[in-house]
C-alpha cells in the first residue's frame, strides 16, 4: 500500500487519517465510526500499536513532528493490508529507534509473504532493510545483487562519487 501523508484541515487527528482509508487500494474510503467496521478498526488499532502511535491518536495531525507524521503515514499503509507494501524514504524524519523499528517491521511484513520496496539513500539502513538491492544511476539500473555482494561492489564507490571505507567483521561480514 502506498500512503499519502496529507490530511485535509486542523481538526484531523491521528485516528481519523487510519478511519478515512480504505482497505484494499480499489475500496472507497468513507469517514464513520469504527463501530461499524469491527475488522477495519482492529487493523488501525494493529498499525497505530506497530508504528507507536497509540498515545498520539487524539492529537491533531498539523502538531505532529517529522517523525510522527511519517509513522502515521506508515500506519496508514500498514491498514491497508497490501501484497506490496511500497515506500519511498520511509525513515525520513525518523530517530534511530524508530529507523531499526521499521526494518524489523518490514522484515516481518516480507516472513509473512508479502512484497517491501522501499527506496532509501542510507546504505547502512538498506543494508538492514533489504536482502536484496538495485543501485540507480542516471536513471539506470547500476546494479542489482544481494545486498552483500552490492555493498563490496566498487562500481558504489563510483555511483556515489566517494571512496567508501568497508568493515570487515572476524566472520568476513560486512559490519
Amino acid at each position: 500500500g502506498l500512503a499519502r501523508s496529507h490530511a485535509r484541515g486542523p481538526e484531523r487527528s491521528v485516528a481519523a487519517p487510519l478511519h478515512a482509508v480504505g482497505r484494499t487500494a480499489g475500496e472507497r474510503a468513507e469517514i464513520r465510526p469504527c463501530a461499524e467496521r469491527p475488522v477495519i478498526a482492529e487493523h488501525h488499532r494493529y498499525a497505530r500499536l506497530r508504528v507507536g502511535l497509540t498515545a498520539l491518536r487524539h492529537r491533531a495531525v498539523p502538531t505532529l513532528s517529522g517523525g510522527e507524521a511519517q509513522l502515521a503515514t506508515i500506519a496508514r499503509a500498514l491498514v491497508q493490508q497490501s501484497a506490496i507494501l511500497l515506500s519511498d524514504e520511509p525513515t525520513s524524519h525518523l530517530d534511530v529507534g524508530h529507523q531499526l523499528a521499521f526494518a524489523r517491521l518490514t522484515r516481518e511484513i516480507a516472513a509473512g509473504g508479502k512484497a517491501v520496496l522501499a527506496a532509501v539513500h542510507d546504505l547502512n539502513l538498506a543494508a538492514i532493510l533489504a536482502d536484496r538491492g538495485v543501485l540507480l544511476t542516471g536513471g539506470r539500473v547500476l546494479l542489482d545483487e544481494p545486498m552483500p555482494s552490492l555493498l563490496k561492489n566498487e562500481a558504489l564507490d563510483a555511483a556515489y562519487g566517494v571512496s567508501f571505507e568497508r568493515m570487515m567483521g572476524a566472520d568476513g561480514h560486512l559490519r
